[in-house]
């Protein structure tokens, strides 16, 4: 699972599904701008009927959701913030800076993720 930055500059938020054969991602409308500082977040929620819903949010804004009828694959590793872990060894690493990075542990609603960027 990502949520970042693919190589045409897009932020992305990539979720795998439980049966680790297929993946949603979600990727912004406009690709981002260098040195530009960007409030980037990603919402996971299994909703009451088993399904998955994913949304990706730039500044405070929905830029796109997705809902799957799978559960996402609850990864058995640690978390890497800046890079990612293909294989068990962490690489691509991110050649800009993280500041005031927050975990929960469960879905914000639209109101709470822009309420955070202020």
């Amino acid at each position: 699972n990502v949520l970042g930055c693919n190589n045409k500059g897009f932020f992305v938020f990539d979720i795998w599904k439980a049966d680790r054969k297929a993946h949603v991602q979600l990727r912004s409308k406009k690709p981002l701008t260098l040195k530009k500082s960007y409030d980037v977040a990603g919402s996971v929620a299994v909703l009451p009927d088993g399904k998955t819903e994913i949304k990706l949010y730039i500044n405070g804004i929905e830029e796109a959701k997705a809902t799957f009828a799978a559960a996402p694959y609850p990864y058995p590793t640690d978390l890497f913030l800046g890079a990612a872990n293909p294989g068990g060894e962490p690489k691509w690493h991110f050649a800009g800076s993280l500041s005031d990075v927050r975990i929960f542990d469960r879905a914000l609603t639209a109101e709470e993720i822009a309420r955070l960027g202020k």
